[in-house]
């Protein structure tokens, strides 16, 4: 009876094993039916129990993926078939593996997909994808899995991945050789840069230009900025010390045409060990007042550097720095790249604008910002405004401050503290 029992259990197993259109083997039946692979193989021998052999049952199942238009790489993850062997059994049934390879389409979606199968748990299918990603040619792959590259190229065939590894290849190799050109173009400059540096009849602003794209390697980049505009740049810079002029990085930046303004121009003067436009300092009670501004705690640097008319690098060089605790956003709105924030800086020039008769999109539109944003400072202006005047005052202590913005000329108290 017991027998009975344990062999019904068995040929159960066997039919829910087989239902999955997977492939299977005798230990697969023996954990679906909870008894020993003994057991097993004791029903097949009696004749009891029939089960179809692994190469019938392969046959079987690539007719049923393919007939129902599976790719490749499914077929072979959801059949634990190893590529070599998939490639084999697709050849011996006549099947034209070269109609199976997955077209190159848009190259987000299919970075897309190699990705998620570089990250599959199969360890053969993994390696192959990431090779495929980098576009290594046959013969790399062969080299770094110790076989021949016509064995590479069968598991990428049986992979369904052909078609988009010969894209890839092409690309990488175009980029190295496009590489290549670039540095013995990029040699060939710098040779000519260094001899034009040896003419003792080089003005300082050209000399400069020229070394600053020596030493920065830009070489062709689209990154490299124009050298009439370096030697613009350094000229007004020149003029500037020379001269003990008053001129700010921005202006400098609008002046030479640079794209990404300011910072571009800090960046640049940084790389280059030039110290900074400004030829003044502040006076110790401008220092003093700044730095109890920073006490307030709620004001960002970029905040107390807008509000004061000083750069956040002069600030710097005071030792006026701020931290990030305790001081919170006013709002956010968004995430990522479209995320927005009120700031104390964005607060002042909303209510200034505001106030100058503007409305409220065209309010957002001046501030660069959204009308939501707007409208959250317009409504909390009772709580915001106070904290900015308050700051103005800290910044400006002789000057009587009623605006959450600036309605006097700071000019003569920008580096120091004087009465009017």
């Amino acid at each position: 009876m017991a027998r009975t029992l344990l062999l019904t259990k068995i040929r159960e197993a066997a039919e829910r094993v087989k239902a999955r259109r997977r492939i299977y083997l005798q230990k697969d039946v023996a954990k679906e039916a909870g008894c020993s692979l003994s057991s097993v193989c004791a029903a097949l021998n009696s004749g009891m129990l029939s089960l179809k052999s692994v190469n019938e049952q392969r046959r079987e199942y690539l007719a049923h993926m393919l007939k129902k238009g599976a790719p490749l790489y499914e077929i072979a993850l959801r059949g634990g078939l190893g590529l070599n062997t998939l490639y084999q059994y697709l050849y011996t049934e006549e099947v034209n593996i070269l109609a199976l390879q997955m077209p190159f389409r848009d190259s987000e979606e299919v970075s897309a997909l190699i990705k998620r199968l570089v990250q599959e748990g199969n360890e053969e299918v993994s390696r192959l994808a990431e090779y495929v990603l980098k576009g290594l040619t046959s013969q790399q792959m062969g080299d770094e899995t110790g076989e021949t590259r016509e064995s590479a190229r069968r598991k990428i065939c049986a992979l369904g991945l052909h078609t988009i590894w010969r894209e890839q290849e092409k690309r990488t190799s175009k980029k190295l050789r496009l590489r290549e050109e670039r540095t013995e173009i990029a040699s060939l400059l710098e040779k000519r840069v260094k001899y034009l540096l040896a003419d003792p009849a080089l003005s300082w602003a050209e000399r400069t230009a020229y070394e600053y794209n020596l030493k920065s390697q830009l070489g062709l980049s689209v990154r490299a900025i124009a050298h009439e505009k370096l030697v613009r740049f350094f000229s007004l810079y020149e003029e500037a010390r020379k001269k003990g002029i008053e001129i700010t990085l921005e202006y400098a930046a609008k002046e030479a045409g640079f794209a990404r303004g300011a910072p571009e121009a800090g960046r640049i003067l940084a790389r280059m060990n030039l110290p900074a436009f400004h030829p003044y300092r502040l006076f110790p009670e401008k220092v003093q007042a700044l730095k109890k501004t920073v006490k307030l705690g709620f004001l960002s640097l970029r905040d107390i550097a807008y509000l004061s008319g000083i750069n956040t690098g002069t600030l710097g060089e005071h030792q006026i720095r701020t931290t990030a605790k305790g001081k919170k956003r006013l709002h956010t709105k968004g995430t990522g790249k479209s995320r927005t924030e009120l700031t104390y800086r964005k607060a002042s020039r909303i209510y200034q604008a505001i106030d100058l008769g503007f409305s409220r999109e065209e309010t957002a539109f001046v501030c660069d910002t959204t009308q939501d944003i707007v409208s959250y400072a317009l409504n909390h202006k009772r709580e915001i405004a106070p904290q900015i005047i308050k700051a103005l005052q800290v910044i400006y202590p002789v000057i009587k401050v009623t605006k959450p913005y600036s309605t006097f000329d700071a000019s003569a108290n920008k580096y120091k503290v004087t009465a009017e």
